[in-house]
């Protein structure tokens, strides 16, 4: 959880490693590779020309209110990059009925947004044994507290249906599920 949330200025120092903080707010060196530092100088880059990013204070910067990308998502996205960079296939297993056909991208899959109190709130027991929720957050900050996140399908090796393996793509599951094909076509 800690790369999540690591501020700019841990890439600013000597490329050879980051200094992290983490419990205990004790500072350890993780070294990094030649291919990890070739990847993070990648990284700077890109991230340099889209001025949303260019603008956080963190390395890992999300596109939302508050700028700081969820541990979630962030492990979710990290684990299909390993995958895929190493060579090792990365499967989304789902029943056909979770599959939308009337969208043609999954950048459209509407994603539920939770309760923010989910994210702001903690529950406790007071001295007297009472148990009430208490804000962990300053009043000021935005949250987003999404139900889900969509995988990139360029990340994916294949999806897992009860028919078979596709390949992530919308062709891939119209040729398990071709009854599908004259509604994915919006008719």
């Amino acid at each position: 959880s800690e790369l999540v949330s690591l501020p700019m200025s841990v890439a600013r120092r000597d490329d050879r490693f980051f200094t992290v903080t983490g419990k205990g707010n004790k500072d350890r060196l993780v070294p990094l590779s030649p291919k990890a530092r070739q990847a993070m100088r990648r990284w700077l880059a890109a991230r340099r020309k889209l001025s949303k990013l260019a603008e956080s204070r963190f390395l890992f910067p999300a596109l939302s209110d508050s700028g700081h990308l969820p541990r979630q998502v962030f492990a979710r996205e990290l684990k299909a990059l390993a995958a895929r960079d190493n060579g090792v296939p990365f499967y989304v297993a789902l029943p056909s009925p979770t599959i939308d056909w009337s969208l043609s991208d999954g950048r459209a899959i509407p994603i539920e947004e939770r309760d923010a109190a989910e994210v702001t709130h903690v529950w406790g027991r007071t001295a007297d044994g009472e148990v009430l929720p208490v804000r962990v957050t300053p009043e000021e900050s935005s949250v987003a507290n999404y139900g889900f996140d969509v995988t990139p399908a360029r990340l994916v090796t294949g999806l897992i249906t009860e028919r078979g393996i596709a390949e992530a793509s919308r062709e891939g599951l119209l040729a398990l599920f071709p009854e599908y094909r004259a509604r994915a076509a919006g008719e």
